[in-house]
């Protein structure tokens, strides 16, 4: 059996020192099988538990996230498995671990998985965790884009909620780190943008304002210090000048995307 791997590993090889690549191993094992369909069957607890203690363990997890998306996607969660990883981010202490966890919710699907990223993007206790947010509130609405389950006000409350990390300018002995959420914020908006063409225009029917100070913030990104930020700004400014339909909206945003297509040329297509 493929599943005979992951059950001869020693269990003292994911509890000393190296566990962490032990279980990165094994995964990345798992979100293979996932991927190509092998039933896991019984087995699925236990390996939901080795995901759950990858996600403890491990201090680099973004692969690990994928792996698990795939898990999820395959063999699903039980509630009470769905409601561990919830409780997981609302550990009292900061650490790798629950900043793990809030990357890991982007794979769920409930409103409450949705509101909850919403909230940590703009009032997380770290800076890790409002970054992760961002980042599992593009992945989740992605998916739920793509799942058919994502509703015009699911949509506006993570458009919002990313507009909020727009603002974020934390600093510490590290330097500009809310500049991490302000990136991230940037990336997942061109997720949720790329994705549909019509979504700068649901956004500006049902919160012109909101629309309207969106496309201010990622302006403004444009002329940030960092060269990412700047970078993931023009990526964004161009989605919404020449990948979104914008048709009857306030006058004002109708002038001035008509004015910086005029300052902002598409750039020519490669292929």
């Amino acid at each position: 059996m493929v599943l005979d791997v992951a059950d001869s590993i020693p269990a003292r090889y994911i509890e000393d020192f190296g566990a962490s690549l032990t279980l990165a191993a094994l995964t990345t094992y798992m979100g293979s099988l996932s991927r190509a369909g092998w039933g896991i069957g019984e087995a699925q607890g236990k390996y939901f538990a080795l995901f759950e203690l990858a996600f403890i363990t491990c201090k680099t997890v973004d692969d690990i996230v994928v792996d698990f998306t795939s898990f999820v996607d395959a063999c699903n969660l039980t509630p009470d498995q769905r409601l561990r990883i919830v409780k997981h981010t609302q550990v009292a202490s900061s650490g790798t671990s629950r900043e793990s966890f809030v990357l890991a919710v982007g794979a769920l699907e409930k409103q409450s998985d949705l509101e909850l990223l919403c909230s940590l993007v703009a009032e997380g206790t770290t800076v890790e965790i409002r970054r992760n947010a961002a980042a599992a509130l593009g992945q989740f609405c992605t998916r739920a884009r793509d799942g058919g389950r994502l509703s015009i006000t699911w949509e506006h409350s993570a458009i919002l909620a990313l507009s909020q990390g727009l603002e974020d300018h934390s600093v510490d002995n590290r330097g500009d780190v809310g500049s991490w959420v302000r990136k991230q914020s940037l990336h997942s908006l061109a997720r949720i943008f790329a994705t549909d063409s019509q979504t700068f225009q649901r956004l500006n029917e049902r919160d012109d304002e909101l629309a309207i100070r969106l496309l201010g913030q990622i302006l403004c990104s444009t002329t940030e210090k960092i060269d990412r930020l700047r970078v993931a700004a023009g990526h964004m400014l161009e989605i919404l000048l020449y990948e979104q339909r914008v048709e009857a909206a306030d006058s004002r945003l109708c002038e001035g995307l008509e004015q910086l297509r005029r300052l902002v040329p598409a750039q020519p297509n490669d292929s």
